[in-house]
């Protein structure tokens, strides 16, 4: 497993499956592998049921259904022509996810969320916001109720520094795999001279790129409140994708100022690609 391989955990619900179609995607762009993975909690089967069976034969009855719904998701993903394996982890997703992610260095975590207007979104929301802490490598959430039939305009959301900009081929070598259209947006409060320097210095990003053939466009947002720019700017404009840089906030900082990508997990029924800080 590497770079050439997206790991996908699910829970076998709607949401997961969902989410599972976009890794689809994304495989067949990239030409790679899926890891679906399951997690079994061991800690829930300890002990003896009303009867006096042990709950040790649940969590055995609970592997061979795990298998069997695992199989049935890799015949899914090879009849889409990828390549599909399963692996069933023990305990919860955070005991071993981030093990797996450093040792491996996927191109992809793909998972599903509730997204907005769901009574779940909140655990499902912190689950995935968890999982997207931790990463080293970009994630993709899915809500259940995104309206989706194929990646035709991506959003990215980029803030000039060498991790954006590094972010901002990534996304424009994806744009090409999945012919689709891009706008960058970027923030600002800057005066209308500022605000020139910058959209030389994404022209230029731009044009470096341009041999990569991908269909880039910018546009500079005036805003004191970067996450409010965004979205406002999300609000008004529809869009298949949008991909954000994680912030480096501590947990103090996010505890008072928020993060946007919670925000965007929670109140969004857009997929959203959160890239690493």
């Amino acid at each position: 497993m590497s770079a050439t391989t997206i790991i996908h955990p699910t829970d076998f619900s709607s949401c997961a499956k969902k989410a599972l179609d976009h890794a689809i995607i994304f495989a067949k762009a990239y030409n790679c592998e899926i890891l679906i993975t399951h997690s079994i909690d061991n800690d829930r089967y300890t002990g003896f049921d009303q009867s006096g069976k042990t709950l040790l034969s649940k969590t055995e009855e609970l592997i061979d259904q795990t298998e069997k719904a695992l199989k049935e998701l890799g015949k899914k993903v090879t009849e889409k022509g990828v390549k599909c394996s399963g692996q069933i982890y023990s305990g919860k997703l955070m005991s071993w996810l981030p093990q797996l992610i450093e040792e491996n260095m996927p191109l992809f975590i793909v998972l599903g969320t509730t997204g907005a207007g769901t009574i779940g979104n909140k655990l499902f929301g912190s689950y995935a916001s968890a999982v997207i802490d931790i990463s080293k490598v970009p994630v993709l959430t899915v809500p259940v109720n995104s309206s989706f039939s194929n990646y035709q305009k991506l959003v990215f959301a980029e803030g000039l520094g060498d991790i954006e900009f590094k972010a901002l081929r990534f996304m424009q070598d994806l744009t090409v795999k999945l012919n689709a259209e891009l706008q960058v947006i970027h923030v600002t409060d800057e005066d209308a001279e500022g605000q020139s320097a910058i959209l030389d210095q994404l022209e230029n990003v731009k044009e470096a790129d341009a041999g990569n053939n991908s269909r880039t466009s910018i546009k500079l947002i005036a805003s004191k409140d970067y996450s409010a720019g965004i979205q406002g700017y999300i609000n008004a404009n529809s869009s298949d994708l949008i991909a954000i840089v994680r912030s480096n906030k501590n947990f103090f900082e996010k505890f008072l100022f928020g993060s946007l990508s919670d925000e965007l997990i929670h109140y969004s029924n857009t997929p959203l690609l959160v890239f690493p800080a």
